[in-house]
């Protein structure tokens, strides 16, 4: 990870005064982005981790979203219902510029089925807002990219 970019992000969110549980969700989220590039394309840039759920990045000018769900929240997901509406997807995308939607699912480990992922994908129509998806297996860093 590249350690200056992470304690500038970090720094950022520090001056946020968010409960330690808030703030501890935005380190990971952080964490997460700055790792998933690394692994796919480390040219990505940061552009904004810090205001909403969905980070925003450049690539090659062009901005993207991407939305990392932690894959032991798939009993959770209507708590995070808006990540899976169109309009307020359609909405974030007009306002902040971006071109392209990504949904990331993020394990630890790389030795777990799969198969509840795909029928999560399915069963909230994923792929009618999301322009691609991946699973990111962290430890190993490993990224597979389902459509």
């Amino acid at each position: 990870m590249y350690l200056e970019e992470f304690q500038k992000w970090a720094d950022e969110i520090d001056t946020f005064c968010l409960p330690e549980n808030e703030h501890e969700e935005k380190i990971i989220q952080v964490v997460d982005l700055r790792h998933f590039i690394e692994c796919y394309k480390p040219s990505l840039t940061i552009i904004d981790c810090l205001n909403h759920k969905i980070n925003i990045v450049s690539d090659l000018g062009v901005r993207k979203g991407i939305v990392f769900f932690d894959y032991k929240e798939i009993s959770k997901a209507e708590a995070h219902s808006f990540l899976y509406e169109s309009a307020a997807l359609e909405d974030f995308k007009k306002e902040s510029g971006i071109e392209e939607l990504w949904f990331v699912f993020v394990k630890e480990q790389n030795d777990i089925n799969d198969e509840e992922i795909f029928e999560f994908t399915a069963a909230k129509q994923l792929t009618d807002f999301y322009n691609k998806i991946f699973i990111f297996h962290f430890f190993p860093s490993i990224i597979h990219e389902l459509n």
